[in-house]
């Protein structure tokens, strides 16, 4: 954008070349209307002399070339002076423009100087602003439903937008950002078959969106149990950072929510790392704990293979 001393150049610039044109077309008519002049009266080129003052006589021709010069430097000024008074003319109406909208914010108090209508200019703005808030926050609300709709039908990158969205407007709702980490970890798992490598990199771009919306919603709530149990998930099966995760396991244990659920992941954590021990003591809390038949059975397996992966690799060591 032109800053206002840019425009009033080029405005400068284009009544310069509007005088020139009007010059030009000023000289043309005057050239025509003395030609005409001298055909009428039939003056010769140089025998008429005409008295000018008592020291100076000169020609017909040198008299209507002065008349000339006189009339185009006359018309000249006269454009000249027209062009500048609408340039200002117009630069006025801008800045009445300007002054008349911030009047128009003003509403009621076109010109506060008392302390009375300080006053009252304070409570009508204050007024204004509770009804944009107010605005905004619906808006925010209906980008968590259009987020929300689109989490259900599994579209996850659609979902992550609208999610992001909403964030600008409550940037200190911990629910949001759960459920932007949890779209960034979909959507890294459904990213499109394109080229591998290209793919890799933007699985790597959701999930390291995904790891910093959950470490934002713990940063609003340490105790949020959610983003806990999510970002140990992604630590443990989708970024194989299975020692990150057991720190948060370890406090939502805890805090004695999703206790079965948080045992598994933990024991899948310690299995990977080759501390089988306190894998089967995970899987020995669940078949204590869980009412859930499925679970006990499905902890059961898991010890199975874990306490023979153990015996294995035990007796390879003293092998």
């Amino acid at each position: 954008m032109k800053s206002a001393q840019g425009w009033r150049r080029t405005f400068i610039r284009f009544a310069i070349h509007m005088r020139r044109i009007c010059l030009q077309a000023v000289s043309i008519y005057i050239r025509f209307s003395v030609c005409s002049a001298m055909q009428i009266l039939q003056l010769p080129r140089c025998t008429h002399t005409w008295k000018m003052d008592s020291s100076k006589r000169v020609t017909a021709r040198v008299f209507l070339q002065k008349v000339f010069v006189m009339k185009t430097r006359r018309c000249a000024s006269y454009v000249g002076g027209a062009l500048c008074a609408a340039f200002f003319f117009f630069h006025s109406c801008k800045e009445r423009r300007t002054v008349q909208r911030v009047q128009d914010l003003e509403k009621g108090v076109p010109h506060p100087t008392s302390i009375e209508e300080l006053r009252r200019a304070v409570k009508l703005h204050e007024q204004r602003l509770e009804r944009l808030h107010a605005v905004q926050d619906q808006v925010g609300v209906w980008y968590k439903m259009l987020a929300l709709r689109y989490f259900d039908r599994k579209m996850y990158t659609h979902a992550l937008d609208a999610f992001t969205q909403a964030i600008t407007f409550a940037p200190e709702n911990k629910h949001l950002f759960f459920y932007q980490a949890l779209c960034a970890a979909y959507a890294a798992k459904y990213v499109a078959p394109i080229d591998p490598e290209k793919k890799m990199q933007q699985q790597a771009a959701y999930r390291a969106l995904a790891v910093s919306a959950y470490v934002r919603a713990l940063s609003l709530d340490a105790q949020y149990s959610h983003a806990l149990y999510g970002l140990s998930v992604l630590y443990v099966f989708e970024l194989n950072q299975p020692q990150n995760a057991v720190p948060h396991l370890q406090k939502l244990l805890e805090l004695k929510e999703n206790t079965e659920a948080a045992l598994f992941v933990l024991a899948r954590a310690y299995y990977t790392l080759g501390r089988y021990a306190q894998a089967i003591e995970c899987y020995d809390r669940i078949l204590v704990q869980s009412s859930d038949s499925h679970q006990r059975d499905r902890a059961r397996q898991n010890k199975e293979l874990v306490t023979n992966v153990s015996q294995r690799a035990t007796r390879g060591d003293r092998g």
